[in-house]
């Protein structure tokens, strides 16, 4: 198998978005990260705002439909920013200016739906803003490597080239993963050659853990085989823990286990971000009730709350030098925030941080009360923070007695936090190049996972549902039925799917060019997962499966045990596997039969479904 020329690995962040890769001849350590952004070409940055400036007179048609790229993005929305401030200093504004930040969240439609009239956009509009931004990033990408060595003597169209996405833990919508995966796609991803791919990867909290381990310093890698850690990757706008067990560490080589799927809280920066401007807002028009003041008081708090003067404030609170009283202004307007008060702030979302935690320890803690953690480590923008580090080690201290594992807990910083997931993505793949496996061995599932089926009627299990009669064997059935394949909290391989058998009839008389038909997956939280379709099962996907003609007629050479006679007509059975591989953050499948993978030559397009399916007694439905 030909290796990549270039890896590259997208974190895409809801207030700033990381990238990170590495050439075919790059060792793991040489992983490097993308500093140099449009808009701040002299200068070395970690990552871009997640930022968008459109001209929203020039960017509508005449419906009123944004029909134009952005006008500005990244960067260069912080440099328009700056000349902002100075026009409205001098009286000047500019009411063309459509800027779209903090979008990233909203793909999901429950966070958007509960913001009712407050939602800046639709859905649709959402979407359009993210394939706007990654479509920036991408043609800043192609801008860079094409002039640059890395790839010679390819060009960019004739290099093998990969992209691989994170995700957050909150994305547990298989059809919201995949709207993002048809994103990524439009933005130019994978598209820019026969040998580019652009794929998801890891959830952002285990691509953190692949960068914490893969850099962690050799002496102490050994002594921690075996042990337990904590990630905790705190971004912009979620919060994610991965709980794991190193199982293999050495020079070479090392490898992970999750103990306890992973899980995430929609909580980062950007609440914090939120919640000061409700505060100056609040503190400003306090006692006015003039309206016109009342809007000029909201932008001033919109104003001072993406100043970089907060920014900083924010980042660094904690931290010694902070004193009792900060001020903050914008042009008028001004108000004085106590360290109390930024504090109060501060512990409405890290108390949540906590509160999950407490849950996962606590699982920990009833699965192997013997089970020991030796560090939590703190990735991502809020992961930085002070104060957030000294919450923590107030929680260890005053919860030792309550969770014997975190004892001795260590809480450390990545010593990249905000490239850990970028870099963790690049450095997993390449592992999985060099030794055929990722670093991350298995995954707790965080689902159960199942198959719909028809069962043979039982009248004692099946009493009450509708029971329909097959053509082919005479006996009866009820749809609608689950065959669970995979429980919530197993272990699943990253290497190994999940084998499923399944058979259909066809009539063997009438002339078929083709057959095709779709396979569905549901899942459920329940603790015990109901026998069949029933409230708190939602579908995930149908899995189409097709056999061309020249498939159906290989299938007359074999075995007669496949044939099967009901009166004058004839039918064949045909028996086919479905393999499925539960991704740390995706679904993919494949359809075996008789040995051969019907997928290779025809990749299968899995069609996630946000509704749940209705069944036809009539349809062809996949027997236990």
């Amino acid at each position: 198998m030909r290796k990549p020329d270039l890896i590259v690995g997208v974190d895409f962040g809801m207030s700033e978005t990381g990238v990170a890769f590495a050439g075919q001849s790059r060792a793991l350590h040489d992983t490097h990260a993308y500093k140099k952004w449009n808009g701040r070409r002299a200068e070395n940055s970690n990552k871009v705002p997640t930022w968008l400036i459109y001209n929203s007179r020039q960017s509508q048609d005449s419906a009123g439909n944004n029909t134009l790229a952005p006008q500005l993005w990244g960067f260069q929305c912080v440099s328009n920013q700056e000349l902002e401030i100075e026009d409205e200093d001098e009286g000047v504004e500019d009411r063309d200016v459509d800027s779209r930040r903090w979008f990233k969240v909203l793909l999901d439609p429950k966070i958007l739906g509960k913001m009712g009239t407050d939602a800046p956009g639709t859905h649709e509009d959402v979407k359009r803003w993210i394939k706007d931004f990654l479509q920036c990033i991408y043609e800043e990408l192609v801008g860079y490597f094409e002039r640059t060595t890395l790839l010679a003597p390819n060009t960019w169209a004739s290099s093998k080239i990969e992209f691989i996405f994170s995700v957050p833990t909150t994305w547990e919508n298989h059809t919201m993963i995949d709207d993002f995966k048809h994103l990524v796609k439009d933005a130019g991803f994978g598209e820019g050659g026969k040998d580019h791919t652009a794929v998801i990867g890891l959830t952002e909290a285990s691509a953190a853990a692949v960068y914490t381990f893969r850099t962690w310093s050799e002496p102490q890698t050994k002594a921690a085989k075996n042990n337990c850690f904590i990630i905790c990757d705190c971004g912009g706008g979620t919060s994610d823990i991965s709980l794991l067990r190193v199982v293999e560490a050495s020079d070479k080589k090392m490898a992970l286990k999750e103990l306890l799927p992973v899980k995430g809280i929609p909580v980062g920066s950007t609440n914090i971000d939120d919640d000061f401007r409700d505060y100056v807002h609040n503190g400003l028009h306090l006692g006015d009730q003039c309206i016109a003041n009342r809007c000029m008081y909201k932008r001033a708090a919109k104003k001072m709350s993406e100043s970089q003067k907060f920014q900083v404030y924010k980042c660094t609170f904690g931290e010694p030098k902070h004193t009792e009283f900060t001020s903050f202004s914008y042009q008028e307007s001004r108000i004085d925030l106590r360290h109390g008060e930024m504090a109060t702030i501060f512990d409405r979302w890290i108390n949540q941080i906590i509160s999950l935690l407490n849950d996962q320890v606590g699982q920990l803690h009833g699965k192997d009360k013997q089970r020991k953690i030796s560090y939590l480590i703190l990735s991502g923008g809020l992961g930085t923070n002070e104060y957030l580090h000294q919450r923590l080690q107030t929680w260890q201290e005053s919860n030792r007695s309550r969770f014997p594992a975190i004892r001795n807990l260590r809480i450390l910083k990545s010593d990249e936090p905000q490239l850990a997931v970028a870099k963790g993505l690049v450095m997993d793949r390449i592992e999985t190049y060099e030794h055929r496996q990722s670093f991350l061995l298995s995954q707790c599932c965080r689902s159960n996972y199942g198959i719909i089926c028809s069962r043979e009627y039982n009248k004692q299990k099946h009493k009450g549902l509708p029971v329909w009669k097959s053509e082919f064997d005479g006996k009866s059935y009820v749809s609608g039925q689950i065959d669970w394949i995979v429980k919530k909290g197993c272990a699943i391989s990253n290497n190994d799917p999940i084998l499923h058998k399944f058979f259909r009839y066809f009539e063997c008389d009438k002339p078929v060019t083709s057959l095709k038909w779709y396979d569905e997956v549901v899942k459920t939280d329940l603790a015990i997962p109901p026998d069949r379709m029933t409230d708190g099962v939602q579908n995930v996907c149908k899995i189409p499966v097709e056999f061309s003609q020249k498939d159906i007629e290989s299938f007359a050479g074999l075995s007669k045990d496949k044939w099967w006679s009901r009166g004058k007509k004839k039918y064949f059975r045909v028996d086919y596997d479905a393999k499925i591989f539960f991704g740390p953050a995706d679904i993919s499948i494949e359809i075996w039969q008789n040995g051969r993978n019907y997928s290779e030559s025809r990749p299968i397009e899995v069609e996630f479904e946000p509704m749940p399916l209705t069944h036809s007694e009539r349809e062809p439905v996949a027997m236990p």
